[in-house]
Protein backbone atom coordinates (compact mmCIF):
# COMPACT_ATOMS: atom_id res chain seq x y z
CA UNK A 1 0.00 0.00 0.00
CA UNK A 2 0.97 3.32 -1.06
CA UNK A 3 1.13 5.94 2.39
CA UNK A 4 1.12 9.16 0.14
CA UNK A 5 -0.47 12.11 2.21
CA UNK A 6 -3.86 12.60 0.76
CA UNK A 7 -4.78 16.04 -0.83
CA UNK A 8 -7.40 16.58 2.43
CA UNK A 9 -4.82 15.49 4.82
CA UNK A 10 -2.27 18.88 3.92
CA UNK A 11 -4.17 19.62 7.06
CA UNK A 12 -1.07 20.20 8.44
CA UNK A 13 -2.30 22.77 9.67
CA UNK A 14 -1.66 26.32 8.22
CA UNK A 15 -0.54 28.77 11.30
CA UNK A 16 -0.32 32.84 11.00
CA UNK A 17 2.23 34.34 9.46
CA UNK A 18 5.63 33.45 10.96
CA UNK A 19 9.01 35.63 11.73
CA UNK A 20 11.85 34.14 11.69
CA UNK A 21 14.61 36.36 13.97
CA UNK A 22 17.25 37.25 11.61
CA UNK A 23 19.91 36.58 14.31
CA UNK A 24 19.43 32.59 13.61
CA UNK A 25 19.31 32.65 10.30
CA UNK A 26 20.75 33.34 7.02
CA UNK A 27 19.13 33.73 3.98
CA UNK A 28 19.15 30.17 2.70
CA UNK A 29 18.27 29.05 5.98
CA UNK A 30 14.99 31.15 6.08
CA UNK A 31 12.46 28.31 4.28
CA UNK A 32 12.07 26.63 8.11
CA UNK A 33 12.01 26.22 11.37
CA UNK A 34 12.48 22.89 13.37
CA UNK A 35 12.23 22.19 16.86
CA UNK A 36 11.39 19.48 19.52
CA UNK A 37 8.39 18.90 22.15
CA UNK A 38 7.65 16.00 23.81
CA UNK A 39 5.19 12.79 22.64
CA UNK A 40 2.22 14.33 25.26
CA UNK A 41 1.10 17.65 22.87
CA UNK A 42 -0.77 17.42 20.12
CA UNK A 43 0.85 19.82 17.85
CA UNK A 44 -2.43 22.00 16.15
CA UNK A 45 -2.75 24.95 14.01
CA UNK A 46 -4.18 26.75 17.31
CA UNK A 47 -1.03 26.83 19.20
CA UNK A 48 1.52 25.55 17.46
CA UNK A 49 5.25 24.24 18.96
CA UNK A 50 5.12 24.24 22.80
CA UNK A 51 8.42 23.14 23.10
CA UNK A 52 11.81 24.70 21.31
CA UNK A 53 12.73 25.49 18.22
CA UNK A 54 16.21 25.07 17.48
CA UNK A 55 16.96 23.13 20.87
CA UNK A 56 18.04 19.46 21.49
CA UNK A 57 15.43 16.57 21.33
CA UNK A 58 15.85 15.30 25.15
CA UNK A 59 15.10 11.93 25.79
CA UNK A 60 15.43 9.50 29.06
CA UNK A 61 14.54 5.96 29.20
CA UNK A 62 15.48 2.75 31.03
CA UNK A 63 16.72 -0.09 29.19
CA UNK A 64 14.26 -2.48 27.52
CA UNK A 65 12.15 0.52 27.09
CA UNK A 66 10.75 2.59 24.12
CA UNK A 67 10.68 6.27 24.89
CA UNK A 68 10.78 9.08 22.16
CA UNK A 69 9.77 12.81 21.63
CA UNK A 70 8.81 14.69 18.28
CA UNK A 71 10.44 16.98 15.46
CA UNK A 72 8.51 19.87 14.63
CA UNK A 73 9.30 21.81 11.22
CA UNK A 74 7.39 24.79 10.54
CA UNK A 75 7.50 25.87 6.56
CA UNK A 76 7.78 29.98 6.20
CA UNK A 77 4.46 31.34 5.09
CA UNK A 78 6.46 33.77 2.77
CA UNK A 79 8.65 31.22 1.32
CA UNK A 80 6.98 28.76 -0.54
CA UNK A 81 6.31 25.09 0.66
CA UNK A 82 9.16 22.76 1.50
CA UNK A 83 9.65 19.96 -1.07
CA UNK A 84 10.28 16.44 -1.01
CA UNK A 85 11.73 16.52 2.57
CA UNK A 86 13.67 13.46 4.70
CA UNK A 87 14.48 13.27 7.93
CA UNK A 88 17.86 11.37 8.80
CA UNK A 89 19.09 10.09 12.27
CA UNK A 90 22.95 9.36 13.23
CA UNK A 91 24.11 6.74 15.70
CA UNK A 92 23.84 7.56 18.91
CA UNK A 93 27.33 7.47 21.09
CA UNK A 94 28.82 7.96 24.56
CA UNK A 95 32.27 9.70 24.36
CA UNK A 96 32.94 8.28 28.54
CA UNK A 97 32.10 4.26 27.66
CA UNK A 98 32.25 4.75 23.58
CA UNK A 99 29.30 2.71 23.92
CA UNK A 100 27.54 3.54 20.67
CA UNK A 101 23.25 3.04 19.90
CA UNK A 102 23.16 2.41 16.12
CA UNK A 103 20.33 4.39 13.70
CA UNK A 104 18.26 1.17 13.40
CA UNK A 105 17.10 1.53 16.91
CA UNK A 106 15.05 4.30 15.59
CA UNK A 107 11.60 4.51 14.25
CA UNK A 108 10.38 7.72 12.85
CA UNK A 109 7.02 8.19 11.69
CA UNK A 110 4.78 10.94 10.10
CA UNK A 111 2.43 12.42 11.88
CA UNK A 112 -0.70 12.54 10.24
CA UNK A 113 -3.88 14.77 11.23
CA UNK A 114 -7.62 13.02 11.30
CA UNK A 115 -10.67 15.67 10.45
CA UNK A 116 -12.68 14.79 13.52
CA UNK A 117 -16.85 15.42 12.71
CA UNK A 118 -18.11 13.45 15.50
CA UNK A 119 -21.69 14.45 16.37
CA UNK A 120 -21.48 12.67 20.12
CA UNK A 121 -19.10 15.03 21.67
CA UNK A 122 -18.63 19.12 22.51
CA UNK A 123 -18.29 21.27 19.25
CA UNK A 124 -14.96 21.90 20.80
CA UNK A 125 -13.60 17.84 19.37
CA UNK A 126 -14.25 19.23 15.83
CA UNK A 127 -11.64 19.61 13.87
CA UNK A 128 -8.11 17.96 12.99
CA UNK A 129 -6.34 16.02 15.04
CA UNK A 130 -3.14 14.48 15.17
CA UNK A 131 -3.68 10.27 15.33
CA UNK A 132 -2.16 7.80 12.80
CA UNK A 133 1.57 7.49 12.45
CA UNK A 134 2.45 6.95 9.26
CA UNK A 135 5.66 4.90 7.76
CA UNK A 136 8.01 7.32 7.38
CA UNK A 137 8.84 8.50 3.23
CA UNK A 138 9.48 11.75 1.70
CA UNK A 139 7.12 14.32 2.16
CA UNK A 140 5.85 18.04 1.58
CA UNK A 141 5.38 21.04 3.87
CA UNK A 142 2.89 23.41 2.78
CA UNK A 143 3.65 26.95 3.14
CA UNK A 144 2.90 28.43 6.64
CA UNK A 145 2.51 24.57 7.76
CA UNK A 146 3.61 22.82 10.49
CA UNK A 147 4.58 18.81 10.55
CA UNK A 148 5.02 16.97 13.40
CA UNK A 149 7.86 13.82 13.03
CA UNK A 150 7.35 10.83 15.70
CA UNK A 151 10.91 9.37 16.74
CA UNK A 152 10.97 6.41 19.10
CA UNK A 153 14.15 4.85 20.24
CA UNK A 154 14.29 1.15 22.05
CA UNK A 155 16.85 1.17 24.30
CA UNK A 156 17.91 -2.54 24.40
CA UNK A 157 18.63 -4.28 27.68
CA UNK A 158 22.37 -4.49 27.15
CA UNK A 159 22.68 -0.82 26.55
CA UNK A 160 25.30 0.89 28.64
CA UNK A 161 23.96 3.52 31.35
CA UNK A 162 24.69 7.03 30.46
CA UNK A 163 24.37 10.42 28.27
CA UNK A 164 24.23 9.52 24.49
CA UNK A 165 24.51 12.24 21.75
CA UNK A 166 23.66 12.35 18.00
CA UNK A 167 21.81 14.37 15.52
CA UNK A 168 18.68 14.37 13.51
CA UNK A 169 19.00 15.80 10.14
CA UNK A 170 15.94 17.43 8.37
CA UNK A 171 17.16 17.42 4.03
CA UNK A 172 14.48 19.24 1.67
CA UNK A 173 14.93 19.32 -2.31
CA UNK A 174 14.70 22.92 -2.40
CA UNK A 175 16.33 24.11 0.98
CA UNK A 176 19.49 23.43 2.94
CA UNK A 177 19.47 20.77 5.64
CA UNK A 178 18.77 22.17 9.22
CA UNK A 179 20.00 19.16 12.06
CA UNK A 180 19.23 19.48 15.94
CA UNK A 181 20.90 17.15 18.69
CA UNK A 182 19.50 14.14 20.02
CA UNK A 183 20.27 13.64 23.36
CA UNK A 184 19.40 10.51 25.86
CA UNK A 185 20.38 9.59 28.72
CA UNK A 186 19.78 5.51 29.84
CA UNK A 187 19.25 5.43 33.19
CA UNK A 188 21.35 2.57 34.86
CA UNK A 189 18.04 -0.21 35.53
CA UNK A 190 16.04 -2.60 33.22
CA UNK A 191 12.30 -2.56 32.95
CA UNK A 192 11.07 -6.40 33.19
CA UNK A 193 9.95 -8.06 29.90
CA UNK A 194 6.76 -9.44 31.28
CA UNK A 195 3.98 -7.31 32.39
CA UNK A 196 2.92 -6.59 35.69
CA UNK A 197 -0.27 -4.70 34.88
CA UNK A 198 -3.27 -6.73 33.29
CA UNK A 199 -4.26 -4.49 30.31
CA UNK A 200 -6.81 -6.49 28.50
CA UNK A 201 -7.40 -4.87 25.02
CA UNK A 202 -9.62 -6.29 22.50
CA UNK A 203 -8.37 -7.45 19.12
CA UNK A 204 -11.44 -7.73 16.85
CA UNK A 205 -10.66 -9.95 13.78
CA UNK A 206 -11.35 -8.61 10.47
CA UNK A 207 -10.85 -11.51 8.60
CA UNK A 208 -7.54 -11.11 8.20
CA UNK A 209 -5.08 -14.24 7.43
CA UNK A 210 -3.74 -16.52 10.72
CA UNK A 211 0.14 -14.59 9.64
CA UNK A 212 -1.66 -11.46 10.02
CA UNK A 213 -3.33 -11.91 13.34
CA UNK A 214 -0.15 -13.36 14.84
CA UNK A 215 1.75 -10.27 13.28
CA UNK A 216 -0.29 -8.30 15.27
CA UNK A 217 -0.95 -9.79 18.21
CA UNK A 218 3.42 -9.26 18.10
CA UNK A 219 3.04 -5.59 17.33
CA UNK A 220 0.50 -5.24 20.44
CA UNK A 221 2.97 -6.72 23.02
CA UNK A 222 5.33 -4.23 21.63
CA UNK A 223 3.00 -1.70 23.07
CA UNK A 224 2.85 -3.91 26.30
CA UNK A 225 -0.93 -4.35 25.75
CA UNK A 226 -2.66 -7.97 26.31
CA UNK A 227 -4.73 -9.13 23.56
CA UNK A 228 -7.73 -10.29 25.47
CA UNK A 229 -9.11 -12.59 22.39
CA UNK A 230 -5.74 -14.27 22.20
CA UNK A 231 -7.33 -17.02 24.71
CA UNK A 232 -10.11 -17.91 23.03
CA UNK A 233 -9.40 -21.75 21.62
CA UNK A 234 -12.11 -22.44 18.56
CA UNK A 235 -13.49 -26.11 19.66
CA UNK A 236 -15.38 -26.54 16.13
CA UNK A 237 -16.16 -30.51 17.26
CA UNK A 238 -13.88 -32.00 19.63
CA UNK A 239 -11.59 -29.58 21.71
CA UNK A 240 -8.24 -29.04 19.89
CA UNK A 241 -5.45 -27.23 22.20
CA UNK A 242 -2.72 -27.45 19.95
CA UNK A 243 -3.27 -24.05 18.18
CA UNK A 244 -4.31 -22.09 21.28
CA UNK A 245 -1.42 -23.57 23.12
CA UNK A 246 0.94 -22.32 19.94
CA UNK A 247 -0.88 -18.58 21.08
CA UNK A 248 -0.74 -18.86 24.42
CA UNK A 249 3.18 -19.98 25.57
CA UNK A 250 3.91 -16.91 22.73
CA UNK A 251 2.33 -14.06 24.65
CA UNK A 252 2.93 -15.17 27.97
CA UNK A 253 6.57 -16.88 27.61
CA UNK A 254 8.00 -14.76 24.62
CA UNK A 255 5.80 -11.61 24.64
CA UNK A 256 5.53 -10.55 28.18
CA UNK A 257 1.93 -10.76 28.29
CA UNK A 258 0.29 -10.81 31.76
CA UNK A 259 -3.27 -12.34 30.70
CA UNK A 260 -6.22 -12.92 28.28
CA UNK A 261 -9.82 -14.22 28.77
CA UNK A 262 -10.65 -17.51 28.79
CA UNK A 263 -14.35 -16.22 27.34
CA UNK A 264 -16.31 -13.72 26.99
CA UNK A 265 -20.38 -14.55 26.22
CA UNK A 266 -23.70 -13.02 27.05
CA UNK A 267 -25.47 -14.56 30.16
CA UNK A 268 -28.35 -16.50 28.71
CA UNK A 269 -30.66 -17.66 29.02
CA UNK A 270 -29.16 -20.64 27.66
CA UNK A 271 -31.56 -23.37 26.17
CA UNK A 272 -30.33 -27.14 27.51
CA UNK A 273 -28.21 -28.43 24.54
CA UNK A 274 -26.20 -24.60 24.90
CA UNK A 275 -25.78 -25.41 28.52
CA UNK A 276 -24.47 -28.52 27.87
CA UNK A 277 -22.06 -27.44 25.35
CA UNK A 278 -20.20 -24.63 27.52
CA UNK A 279 -20.24 -26.56 30.59
CA UNK A 280 -18.39 -29.72 28.12
CA UNK A 281 -16.48 -27.18 26.51
CA UNK A 282 -15.39 -25.02 29.61
CA UNK A 283 -14.43 -28.15 31.95
CA UNK A 284 -12.56 -29.46 28.95
CA UNK A 285 -10.86 -25.97 28.97
CA UNK A 286 -10.25 -25.21 32.19
CA UNK A 287 -8.58 -28.25 33.17
CA UNK A 288 -6.65 -28.16 30.51
CA UNK A 289 -5.49 -24.33 31.43
CA UNK A 290 -5.14 -25.67 35.02
CA UNK A 291 -2.20 -28.67 33.65
CA UNK A 292 -0.52 -25.40 31.86
CA UNK A 293 -0.40 -23.37 34.49
CA UNK A 294 -2.23 -20.54 33.07
CA UNK A 295 -5.96 -20.52 34.39
CA UNK A 296 -5.15 -17.91 36.88
CA UNK A 297 -4.11 -14.98 34.28
CA UNK A 298 -7.39 -16.24 32.06
CA UNK A 299 -10.30 -14.77 33.83
CA UNK A 300 -14.19 -15.88 32.17
CA UNK A 301 -15.62 -12.90 31.00
CA UNK A 302 -19.37 -12.63 31.74
CA UNK A 303 -21.80 -10.73 30.11
CA UNK A 304 -20.64 -7.36 29.45
CA UNK A 305 -22.61 -4.20 30.97
CA UNK A 306 -25.46 -6.41 32.46
CA UNK A 307 -28.61 -4.19 32.03
CA UNK A 308 -30.76 -3.96 35.42
CA UNK A 309 -33.11 -6.58 33.89
CA UNK A 310 -30.43 -9.13 33.21
CA UNK A 311 -28.57 -9.23 36.78
CA UNK A 312 -30.34 -12.37 37.61
CA UNK A 313 -29.15 -13.86 34.83
CA UNK A 314 -25.13 -12.97 34.68
CA UNK A 315 -25.89 -14.28 38.51
CA UNK A 316 -26.33 -18.12 37.50
CA UNK A 317 -24.05 -18.20 34.84
CA UNK A 318 -21.16 -17.15 37.49
CA UNK A 319 -22.38 -19.63 39.65
CA UNK A 320 -22.57 -22.15 36.34
CA UNK A 321 -18.88 -21.10 36.16
CA UNK A 322 -18.15 -21.71 39.51
CA UNK A 323 -19.79 -24.94 39.68
CA UNK A 324 -17.82 -26.26 36.62
CA UNK A 325 -14.11 -25.32 38.24
CA UNK A 326 -14.17 -22.95 41.49
CA UNK A 327 -10.67 -21.93 40.50
CA UNK A 328 -11.80 -19.79 37.25
CA UNK A 329 -12.44 -16.48 38.04
CA UNK A 330 -15.24 -14.47 36.72
CA UNK A 331 -14.50 -10.87 35.44
CA UNK A 332 -17.60 -8.90 34.87
CA UNK A 333 -18.00 -5.02 33.06
CA UNK A 334 -20.81 -4.09 35.77
CA UNK A 335 -20.69 -0.03 34.55
CA UNK A 336 -21.21 0.79 38.30
CA UNK A 337 -19.53 -1.87 40.45
CA UNK A 338 -20.83 -3.26 43.55
CA UNK A 339 -23.33 -1.95 45.36
CA UNK A 340 -21.62 -3.02 48.72
CA UNK A 341 -20.51 -6.09 50.05
CA UNK A 342 -23.74 -7.59 50.15
CA UNK A 343 -24.25 -7.54 46.56
CA UNK A 344 -26.53 -9.67 45.28
CA UNK A 345 -23.82 -10.75 42.92
CA UNK A 346 -21.28 -10.77 44.73
CA UNK A 347 -20.68 -14.64 44.95
CA UNK A 348 -20.80 -14.76 41.09
CA UNK A 349 -17.84 -12.05 40.96
CA UNK A 350 -14.88 -12.50 41.36
CA UNK A 351 -13.02 -9.79 39.30
CA UNK A 352 -15.77 -6.71 39.65
CA UNK A 353 -15.03 -3.85 36.95
CA UNK A 354 -16.57 -0.82 37.40
CA UNK A 355 -15.75 2.31 34.63
CA UNK A 356 -12.82 4.65 36.26
CA UNK A 357 -15.78 7.00 36.93
CA UNK A 358 -17.40 4.31 39.88
CA UNK A 359 -14.63 3.49 41.61
CA UNK A 360 -14.57 3.54 45.15
CA UNK A 361 -11.06 3.05 46.88
CA UNK A 362 -12.60 2.26 50.06
CA UNK A 363 -14.82 -0.13 49.26
CA UNK A 364 -12.63 -1.83 46.30
CA UNK A 365 -10.20 -2.53 49.35
CA UNK A 366 -12.68 -4.10 51.62
CA UNK A 367 -13.58 -6.45 48.26
CA UNK A 368 -9.65 -7.33 47.98
CA UNK A 369 -9.09 -8.35 51.67
CA UNK A 370 -12.69 -10.38 51.04
CA UNK A 371 -10.47 -12.33 48.34
CA UNK A 372 -12.79 -10.31 45.33
CA UNK A 373 -10.50 -8.09 42.93
CA UNK A 374 -11.71 -4.55 41.63
CA UNK A 375 -9.82 -3.20 37.94
CA UNK A 376 -11.44 -0.95 35.89
CA UNK A 377 -12.12 -0.07 32.17
CA UNK A 378 -13.44 3.11 30.23
CA UNK A 379 -14.87 3.03 26.38
CA UNK A 380 -17.20 5.55 25.05
CA UNK A 381 -17.29 6.93 28.90
CA UNK A 382 -16.60 8.50 31.13
CA UNK A 383 -15.97 12.15 29.46
CA UNK A 384 -14.04 14.59 31.27
CA UNK A 385 -13.11 15.41 33.77
CA UNK A 386 -12.04 11.67 33.88
CA UNK A 387 -9.30 10.46 31.51
CA UNK A 388 -10.40 8.74 28.24
CA UNK A 389 -8.88 8.32 24.94
CA UNK A 390 -10.70 9.78 22.97
CA UNK A 391 -8.95 11.32 19.91
CA UNK A 392 -9.32 15.30 20.55
CA UNK A 393 -8.45 14.46 24.56
CA UNK A 394 -5.07 15.74 25.92
CA UNK A 395 -1.99 13.67 24.97
CA UNK A 396 -1.49 13.12 28.55
CA UNK A 397 -4.77 11.53 28.89
CA UNK A 398 -3.28 8.15 27.09
CA UNK A 399 -0.09 8.45 29.90
CA UNK A 400 -1.93 9.26 33.18
CA UNK A 401 -4.55 6.47 33.65
CA UNK A 402 -1.74 4.21 34.52
CA UNK A 403 -0.59 6.18 36.86
CA UNK A 404 -3.63 6.17 38.45
CA UNK A 405 -3.50 2.25 38.65
CA UNK A 406 -0.56 2.34 40.70
CA UNK A 407 -2.52 5.21 42.80
CA UNK A 408 -5.59 3.12 43.61
CA UNK A 409 -3.74 -0.50 43.58
CA UNK A 410 -5.74 -1.54 40.61
CA UNK A 411 -3.66 -4.07 38.58
CA UNK A 412 -6.09 -4.66 35.48
CA UNK A 413 -7.89 -2.65 32.70
CA UNK A 414 -9.73 -3.26 30.03
CA UNK A 415 -10.71 -1.43 27.09
CA UNK A 416 -13.33 -2.31 24.40
CA UNK A 417 -11.72 -2.37 21.42
CA UNK A 418 -7.99 -1.29 19.28
CA UNK A 419 -9.26 -1.76 16.09
CA UNK A 420 -13.31 -1.17 15.96
CA UNK A 421 -12.71 0.91 12.81
CA UNK A 422 -16.69 1.80 12.37
CA UNK A 423 -19.32 0.58 10.16
CA UNK A 424 -20.37 1.63 7.55
CA UNK A 425 -17.14 3.82 7.53
CA UNK A 426 -15.33 0.22 7.89
CA UNK A 427 -16.19 -0.39 4.43
CA UNK A 428 -14.70 3.53 3.98
CA UNK A 429 -11.59 3.44 5.84
CA UNK A 430 -10.58 -0.14 4.90
CA UNK A 431 -12.36 -1.91 2.52
CA UNK A 432 -12.23 1.06 -0.05
CA UNK A 433 -14.76 3.32 -1.98
CA UNK A 434 -14.26 3.45 -5.62
CA UNK A 435 -11.11 1.48 -5.25
CA UNK A 436 -9.43 4.07 -2.91
CA UNK A 437 -8.96 3.70 0.81
CA UNK A 438 -7.56 5.40 3.59
CA UNK A 439 -5.19 6.94 3.67
CA UNK A 440 -5.41 7.89 -0.09
CA UNK A 441 -9.16 9.04 1.00
CA UNK A 442 -9.33 10.93 3.99
CA UNK A 443 -10.18 8.75 7.34
CA UNK A 444 -14.36 8.43 8.38
CA UNK A 445 -14.33 9.82 12.05
CA UNK A 446 -18.42 9.81 12.09
CA UNK A 447 -18.85 6.14 13.16
CA UNK A 448 -15.76 5.70 15.05
CA UNK A 449 -16.62 8.50 17.21
CA UNK A 450 -13.54 10.35 17.56
CA UNK A 451 -11.35 7.41 18.10
CA UNK A 452 -13.27 5.93 20.46
CA UNK A 453 -12.20 1.48 20.49
CA UNK A 454 -9.59 2.21 17.99
CA UNK A 455 -6.01 2.94 18.85
CA UNK A 456 -4.42 1.47 15.87
CA UNK A 457 -5.41 2.10 12.07
CA UNK A 458 -5.29 -0.79 9.04
CA UNK A 459 -2.20 -0.66 7.32
CA UNK A 460 -0.77 -3.47 4.50
CA UNK A 461 -3.28 -6.56 4.75
CA UNK A 462 -4.92 -5.75 7.64
CA UNK A 463 -1.81 -5.07 9.65
CA UNK A 464 -1.90 -2.33 12.46
CA UNK A 465 -0.14 1.22 12.00
CA UNK A 466 0.49 3.21 15.30
CA UNK A 467 -1.05 6.51 16.81
CA UNK A 468 -0.20 9.23 18.89
CA UNK A 469 -2.73 7.27 21.60
CA UNK A 470 -1.28 4.18 21.33
CA UNK A 471 2.73 5.03 21.97
CA UNK A 472 1.53 7.28 24.78
CA UNK A 473 -0.41 4.16 26.65
CA UNK A 474 2.96 2.55 26.05
CA UNK A 475 4.46 5.24 27.71
CA UNK A 476 1.77 4.81 30.32
CA UNK A 477 2.71 1.06 30.95
CA UNK A 478 6.29 1.30 31.02
CA UNK A 479 5.99 4.27 33.63
CA UNK A 480 3.78 1.60 35.77
CA UNK A 481 6.82 -0.67 35.31
CA UNK A 482 9.14 1.85 36.92
CA UNK A 483 6.31 2.09 39.66
CA UNK A 484 6.61 -1.93 40.22
CA UNK A 485 10.21 -1.68 39.73
CA UNK A 486 10.64 0.56 42.97
CA UNK A 487 8.23 -1.13 44.72
CA UNK A 488 10.43 -4.44 44.80
CA UNK A 489 13.46 -3.01 45.52
CA UNK A 490 11.49 -1.23 48.24
CA UNK A 491 10.58 -4.52 49.71
CA UNK A 492 13.93 -6.10 49.62
CA UNK A 493 15.71 -3.01 51.29
CA UNK A 494 13.12 -3.75 54.07
CA UNK A 495 14.07 -7.28 54.27
CA UNK A 496 17.32 -6.28 54.26
CA UNK A 497 18.16 -2.92 56.75
CA UNK A 498 14.47 -0.86 56.71
CA UNK A 499 16.10 1.03 59.77
CA UNK A 500 19.51 1.82 58.57
CA UNK A 501 18.29 3.68 55.19
CA UNK A 502 14.93 4.75 56.94
CA UNK A 503 15.35 8.22 55.19
CA UNK A 504 15.36 6.40 51.88
CA UNK A 505 12.73 3.90 52.81
CA UNK A 506 10.69 6.88 53.68
CA UNK A 507 11.63 9.26 50.72
CA UNK A 508 10.42 5.73 48.37
CA UNK A 509 6.90 5.29 49.74
CA UNK A 510 6.29 8.83 49.11
CA UNK A 511 7.54 8.56 45.47
CA UNK A 512 5.18 5.81 44.85
CA UNK A 513 2.07 6.94 46.61
CA UNK A 514 2.41 9.47 43.76
CA UNK A 515 2.40 13.31 43.98
CA UNK A 516 -1.27 14.72 44.58
CA UNK A 517 0.10 17.29 42.14
CA UNK A 518 0.30 14.44 39.42
CA UNK A 519 -2.88 12.78 40.42
CA UNK A 520 -5.04 14.08 43.33
CA UNK A 521 -8.42 11.81 42.13
CA UNK A 522 -9.68 9.61 39.11
CA UNK A 523 -10.80 12.72 37.91
CA UNK A 524 -8.35 15.20 39.24
CA UNK A 525 -5.02 14.76 37.35
CA UNK A 526 -2.39 17.18 36.12
CA UNK A 527 -2.88 18.23 32.34
CA UNK A 528 0.90 19.75 32.50
CA UNK A 529 3.48 16.99 30.10
CA UNK A 530 6.58 18.83 32.25
CA UNK A 531 5.07 17.64 35.56
CA UNK A 532 4.54 13.98 34.75
CA UNK A 533 7.80 14.09 33.03
CA UNK A 534 9.44 15.42 35.84
CA UNK A 535 7.16 13.17 38.69
CA UNK A 536 9.00 10.32 36.15
CA UNK A 537 12.43 11.34 36.37
CA UNK A 538 12.03 11.69 40.12
CA UNK A 539 10.79 7.79 40.24
CA UNK A 540 14.14 6.74 38.10
CA UNK A 541 16.44 8.44 40.40
CA UNK A 542 14.77 7.21 43.36
CA UNK A 543 14.97 3.40 41.44
CA UNK A 544 18.56 4.22 41.10
CA UNK A 545 19.21 5.16 44.62
CA UNK A 546 17.70 2.27 46.01
CA UNK A 547 19.03 -0.03 43.30
CA UNK A 548 22.57 1.28 44.53
CA UNK A 549 21.16 0.49 48.71
CA UNK A 550 20.17 -2.88 47.61
CA UNK A 551 23.71 -3.90 46.31
CA UNK A 552 25.93 -2.07 48.36
CA UNK A 553 24.70 -2.51 51.67
CA UNK A 554 26.32 0.78 52.44
CA UNK A 555 24.41 3.51 54.68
Amino acid sequence: MKYALPAPSLLIIALCALTFPCSHCHAADNAYLVGSDNTMHKIRGEDGLKGRWNQPLIIEAARNEYEGGQLVIQAAADAGSLQDVSVNVSDMANDKNHARIARDQFTLSMVEYIEVKDLWHPKESRGLWPDPLLPLQPFNVPAGAIQPIWITVYVAPNTPPGNYEGTITVVPKNASQRSLPIRLTVWPFTLPAENHLHTLFYYWHHKESPLVIRQNIEFLAKYRIDDATAGWPDFKNDPDFAQADARLEACFNHLGMAATTMADMRAGPYSPEVKDRIQRETTAWARHLEEKGWLDRMPFKLEDEPAANRLELVKLQGQMIHAINPRIRTLCTVTHGPSGLNDPLMDSIDIWMPTTEFYKPALAEQLRAKGKDVWWYICGGPAHPYPNYFMFYPGIDCRILFWMNWKYHVKGFLYWAVNAWGDPSYAVNVQGKNGKHWPDIPWDTVESRSGDGHLVYPGPDGRFLSSFRLENIRDSVEDYEYLWLLDQLVQRLEKKDKHGFASLFASSKEVLAIDPEVVGGTSQYTLDPNRLLAARRTLAAKIVQVQEAVNSGQN
